[in-house]
C-alpha cells in the first residue's frame, strides 16, 4: 500500500522505460555523441575541464593510503555494507521505510 511518503517508481517512469530496449538503444544514443551536424540531447561525454580531478586525487590518495582493499578489491555483487547501509539510513529518513536487504543493490 502507498502512503504519502513513498511513491510508485514504476507509474513514474517514462512509457518508453517499459519497451525493453537493450544495449542498441544506448548504441543509437551514444552514436549521436560526436555527431557535428545536429546539436544532441543525447548521451555524451562531459567536457573534460569539468572533471573533478583536484577532489578525486585528494580522495583516491587517501583511500589508497588507509583503505586499499577498499579501493582495490573487487566489491560484494549487492555493493559496499557501509554504502547501502547509508542509502537505506537515507531512504528510511525521507520514506518513512527501511528497504529490506534484497530490495537495496548498489551499482557502479
Amino acid at each position: 500500500m502507498l502512503t504519502e511518503t513513498t511513491h510508485n517508481w514504476a507509474a513514474l517512469f517514462a512509457k518508453r522505460t517499459s519497451a525493453g530496449h537493450g544495449s542498441g538503444a544506448l548504441a543509437d544514443i551514444l552514436a549521436l555523441a560526436g555527431a557535428t551536424d545536429v546539436i544532441t540531447l543525447s548521451g555524451g561525454f562531459p567536457a573534460p575541464e569539468t572533471f573533478p580531478v583536484g577532489i578525486l586525487h585528494e580522495l583516491t590518495a587517501r583511500l589508497l593510503a588507509h583503505e586499499p582493499a577498499v579501493a582495490l578489491q573487487y566489491s560484494p555483487t549487492r555493493g559496499l555494507a557501509s554504502v547501502r547501509d547509508a542509502i537505506a539510513t537515507r531512504l528510511e529518513r525521507r520514506e518513512s521505510r527501511r528497504p529490506a536487504e534484497a530490495e537495496l543493490l548498489v551499482t557502479s
